[in-house]
């Protein structure tokens, strides 16, 4: 990641036929004091900014895009480009591709933002233009690349916007945390200094967009706070990153669908821990899915279970995967009786043999923190495989049975003092 810039002055930058020349981006922009952060971010809605007095069929483009008909947008395109050129061609180019995506034709809305790149770039030599056009076209861009999963690609872009100055304050700010988010789910080690550089990294309309960026699905700060408001009830939220932002879901991991026999979860009244008493897989993705596939194969195939039996695993780098989707009761704890309203969390690795690691015992301890506060159950009801199964067994082993009676004793002595 380039180093700061040190002058306030805008930033103006030519795009480059083949890549993305980036301008070096405001840490103290990113940390501006009070951002007024709106509940809808720019980039999930229309770009009002890239749409000054046009008339015709631009005009007739932009009240569709602002109303969120995709379809009468990809109608009038044909016609839009035989009868404009230069700028205004490009933010139809820019709301074509956004209809596009918003249709779930990535791949055709990628090509359309390249296009729109293009005009941009050829009109920057006859006229000045606006930052916010060439803003939105990268913002959009990089959303796209995130929904396929070309996060490094995606980060490259968001810094690519940031570079268009001026700018409102609220778009500043969720620039920044765009690229926090995708360096995060890339795993490139960048992602601490974007979030550093977010005053609210936890605002609740931060949290709306990174629910869009992940999901693909607008949310509002009012379903945000919906949500929020239904923890006290127990809801099951949809997306375990509610949970805790960054889990690794299902997809990244290749899990197969739940098959058989599997019943809804109650609501959820404890926690139980388990260990996997397997090898520790080495501290990257692939090897981590690929243990994560081996268990599901083992419960499947082996033990003819419906699905991977525990709700979230932690791997050696404290990060969170999803295992079984959490709407569904697990298969961990013993007879099914002790799965009802049950989240099984399992740690990877065998803590007989070993001591829990540093990165562990915090990614387990953010994990079981956000699942007492959500569903409003006590320390108490954390709980480890020996302590809630009948029959004998030593799992999660004698290192983590230890962490996890520290963690009850901990948790417990800070409520009394709150």
């Amino acid at each position: 990641m380039r180093a700061p810039a040190t002058s306030t002055a805008p930033v103006r930058n030519r795009l480059r036929l083949g890549g993305i020349s980036l301008a070096l981006v405001l840490a103290a922009g990113c940390m501006a004091p009070a951002p007024d952060i709106v509940a809808r971010m720019p980039g999930g809605e229309p770009d009002h900014a890239a749409w000054p007095a046009d008339t015709g069929i631009a005009a007739r483009i932009r009240t569709l895009e602002l109303h969120g008909d995709h379809e009468a947008i990809l109608g009038l395109a044909d016609e839009a480009r035989g009868q404009l050129q230069g700028v205004s061609l490009a933010r139809v180019e820019l709301a074509v591709a956004k209809a596009l995506a918003a249709r779930g034709r990535v791949p055709s809305a990628l090509v359309g933002f390249s296009r729109a790149e293009r005009i941009v770039r050829d009109a920057e030599q006859d006229s000045a233009i606006e930052p916010a056009l060439p803003r939105a076209i990268q913002r959009a861009w990089a959303d796209a690349e995130l929904s396929l999963g070309r996060r490094a690609s995606a980060a490259r872009r968001y810094e690519a916007a940031l570079a268009y100055e001026p700018m409102p304050v609220r778009e500043r700010e969720a620039l920044c945390f765009s690229a926090y988010v995708a360096h995060r789910e890339a795993g490139d080690g960048e992602a601490a200094a974007w979030r550093a550089r977010v005053r609210d990294p936890h605002a609740p309309a931060l949290a709306a967009l990174e629910h869009r960026l992940l999901t693909g699905v607008p949310l509002g700060v009012g379903s945000v706070s919906s949500a929020v408001i239904a923890a006290a009830s127990g809801s099951i939220p949809a997306d375990p990153r509610f949970l805790v932002p960054g889990v690794r879901t299902r997809a990244e991991w290749g899990a197969r669908p739940i098959n058989g026999s599997f019943e809804a979860m109650e609501p959820v009244r404890r926690i139980t821990v388990h260990h996997t008493a397997r090898p520790l897989p080495a501290a990257n993705r692939a090897s981590t899915a690929a243990e994560m596939r081996a268990i599901q194969d083992l419960h499947q195939v082996g033990n003819r279970w419906a699905d991977i039996g525990y709700h979230f695993l932690i791997d050696a780098d404290g990060n969170v995967w999803e295992g079984r989707a959490l709407r569904y009761q697990g298969a961990h704890a013993g007879n099914g009786e002790l799965n009802r309203g049950n989240v099984g969390v399992c740690v990877l690795g065998d803590f007989d043999r070993r001591a829990v690691g540093v990165a562990q015992r915090v990614g387990l301890k953010r994990l079981l923190d956000s699942l007492c506060e959500h569903f409003a159950v006590g320390p108490t009801t954390v709980e480890t495989h020996q302590e809630v199964r009948p029959e004998p067994t030593a799992c999660p082993g004698r290192h983590l049975q230890a962490w996890v009676t520290s963690y009850r004793l901990g948790a417990s002595s800070t409520l009394a003092r709150q």
